[in-house]
């Protein structure tokens, strides 16, 4: 089966239920975002399996979580959640190893924390953005839009396939040499 093949089943079966799961939005979407994070974290520490530094990926997939579930329950309180696992996370690496080492550990468990449980909660709070009175009220009266989270979380999945389409087609047909063989065959 040909990589233009494999795509296009791919985006057959992951295209609608990936728009049923923004549809309905809640518990089923907060868990679709935090099935992401922990995927996305698991791999990147398979990624760096060989290198020297071994953080705790188990407290860094909670820390994630718990940053993905305050963004679900209340967005106001999510800087303080992600500052304390931050801090909490540093602490124990302190406890534990010296400070140059720990510097070294922390930019590595840093980076997921940051890229997958920092970044993915905005989705969930995009998703649940009607719940600010101000912003249904607009929504509704200035644009039509009864639910404005989904629709602005599916500009962002559109935009981001878009993207990622125009890209494998442009290097297909224009590309001589690859940008990044390692990452992307």
């Amino acid at each position: 089966m040909s990589n233009l093949t494999t795509r296009l089943l791919t985006a057959a079966v992951g295209v609608p239920a990936i728009l049923l799961v923004l549809y309905f939005g809640g518990i089923a979407f907060l868990l679709f975002i935090l099935g992401i994070m922990v995927i996305g974290i698991l791999e990147y520490y398979d990624i760096i399996a060989d290198s020297n530094f071994k953080p705790n990926k188990y407290l860094i997939i909670i820390g994630s979580v718990a940053i993905g579930i305050g963004a679900y329950i209340c967005s106001f309180f999510l800087m303080l959640l992600f500052t304390s696992v931050v801090i909490i996370y540093m602490l124990i690496q302190l406890r534990e190893n010296d400070f140059t080492h720990v510097v070294k550990i922390f930019g590595i468990a840093l980076f997921p924390l940051i890229y997958f449980g920092w970044f993915l909660s905005h989705g969930i709070m995009l998703r649940n953005i009607a719940d600010i009175s101000s912003v249904a009220k607009y929504s509704l009266e200035n644009l039509g839009l009864q639910d404005p989270g989904f629709f602005f979380l599916v500009l962002v999945f559109a935009c981001t396939f878009m993207n990622d389409t125009g890209a494998y087609f442009t290097g297909k047909n224009f590309g001589k040499s690859k940008l990044s063989p390692n990452i992307s065959p």
